[in-house]
């Protein structure tokens, strides 16, 4: 009814409603001639429609084999601008391939495409019409197929690779003597000897639960009572730190850490329990890494 009345009232008033534009393209195709087998040909259209369409991308002409001979290889729209009062303006850029291979100069067709507009009164289709170009053969005209016309072989050269064989073997013997020293230097497997106790210690606490506490520590004391026993030559208690570290003058620097160790194992084995113990896992770990670093050479 709202439709039919403002149909009346135009018809009443003498003013009919403006009839949408033709759509209106301009191809510019590629030169006519000059064109072989395997070459890409672009061709440029101008689309002018009313300003109030949109190109409809999902119609689109879609790169894909259009025929035995033609692929479309490449499809590039854009805006151009106004093209007078109420109207825009499209750039279509369609870039083709031709694998024909003709004996003889030869005239070739590339069929329309359409490309698809979406407005406030529905679907708009726009024709891009046929254009035609002239392919040329790759070879003399009747040239006769015969073994002589057949380029040579192009002769094997053998190539000397001897020298990038020494130069990776030299890389990959320096890998493995750098990988080498670095595991003997961290006491890693299977370097990991008698002499570096700590790090072994060090190991097993790193092997502990993040969350390890209290009774849960011992496993990591015991450990490092060994490392502490092996450096020591014999069983080594608390009281025999000072005569420790006459005979390895290079852990003084952690006489503190391993006083307030023996202090903490003493509460933990042998008096209240974990009650009220102020060495946690951390703290453990901390000690064996430094142990191991200053067994190893490294600063206390």
């Amino acid at each position: 009814m709202r439709a039919v009345g403002t149909g009346l009232l135009l018809l009443l008033t003498g003013v009919a409603p403006a009839a949408a534009a033709e759509p209106r393209v301009v191809l510019e195709p590629p030169r006519g001639h000059g064109w072989w087998m395997g070459d890409q040909l672009g061709a440029r259209v101008r689309i002018e429609v009313d300003a109030g369409l949109a190109v409809d991308t999902a119609a689109l002409p879609r790169p894909r084999p259009i025929d035995y001979w033609l692929d479309l290889v490449a499809v590039v729209v854009e805006p151009a601008g106004d093209a007078g009062p109420g109207r825009t303006a499209f750039d279509l850029r369609l870039t083709y391939q031709t694998f024909y291979a003709p004996l003889e100069p030869k005239q070739l067709v590339v069929p329309a495409a359409t490309v698809g507009f979406s407005g406030p009164d529905g679907p708009v289709t726009v024709t891009v019409p046929a254009w035609r170009f002239v392919t040329a053969p790759l070879r003399e005209i009747m040239a006769p197929t015969v073994p002589a016309a057949m380029r040579p072989n192009v002769p094997l050269a053998l190539a000397d690779t001897r020298p990038l064989q020494v130069g990776t073997l030299a890389a990959a013997a320096l890998a493995l003597l750098s990988v080498t020293g670095l595991a003997h230097h961290r006491a890693w497997w299977p370097f990991r000897r008698r002499d570096r106790p700590f790090a072994a210690a060090a190991g097993v606490i790193a092997r502990l639960p993040a969350d390890t506490g209290g009774a849960g520590l011992k496993p990591g004391f015991a450990a490092l009572h060994r490392a502490f026993d092996a450096s020591f030559g014999r069983r080594m208690l608390g009281e025999d730190i000072g005569d420790f570290l006459a005979r390895r003058p290079a852990f003084r620097g952690a006489l503190v850490e391993t006083a307030a160790f023996f202090t903490a194992s003493r509460q933990l084995f042998f008096s209240r329990g974990d009650a009220g113990l102020d060495f946690d896992r951390a703290r453990l770990a901390g000690l064996a890494k430094r142990l191991a670093a200053i067994e190893r050479g490294g600063a206390a």
